[in-house]
């Protein structure tokens, strides 16, 4: 019974090590990208295509009213395109489109965000790597400033940089 045992452990832990890199090496070869949307503007009036080359994924409003995350798999080479589109009764209020390269073990983070430049620059572009400003139509304005803004940065799926306003300073 004792050999018996033994034999069960070693392939339970035989197991456990090739999950375990099994799973690294998965990490190594996925790619994904997450979109999120925060703003003035109702999320009902939103549509963000996702396109990575091999198949393209739309969101509509609903999708996008809680504000989290949506996470997809994406392809590992190419080009990852996201565009985003308001539009109201009267018509298409903002557009626009961003692209940035496809590679493997990569996690893509996009913000689709209305609201304006001071405000951006104070609360919520630490850590992004990139951003772009669209158009609002100016009936839509709260300010002046208010525009439609798409940040987005990338990280390693395996071996993560962590960002920490704290060690900025």
């Amino acid at each position: 019974m004792g050999r018996a045992r033994q034999a069960v452990n070693r392939r339970a832990s035989a197991l456990q090590l090739f999950a375990v890199l099994a799973t690294t090496a998965c990490a190594r070869t996925q790619a994904r990208v997450s979109v999120a949307y925060h703003g003035s503007l109702s999320p009902a009036s939103l549509a963000v295509t996702i396109e990575d080359g091999k198949r393209t994924i739309i969101l509509g409003g609903r999708d996008l009213e809680d504000g989290r995350p949506h996470t997809f798999s994406t392809g590992q080479r190419g080009t990852l395109r996201i565009g985003f589109r308001f539009a109201d009764t009267i018509g298409v209020v903002s557009a626009g489109e961003i692209a940035m390269p496809l590679t493997k073990d990569n996690a893509y983070d996009v913000l689709i965000l209305v609201d304006s430049l001071d405000t951006c620059r104070d609360r919520q572009c630490f850590g992004w790597q990139r951003t772009q400003t669209f158009p609002l139509a100016t009936r839509l304005r709260r300010s002046i400033k208010d525009s439609v803004r798409v940040l987005w940065t990338s990280n390693s799926i395996s071996n993560p940089v962590t960002y920490s306003p704290a060690a900025s300073k």
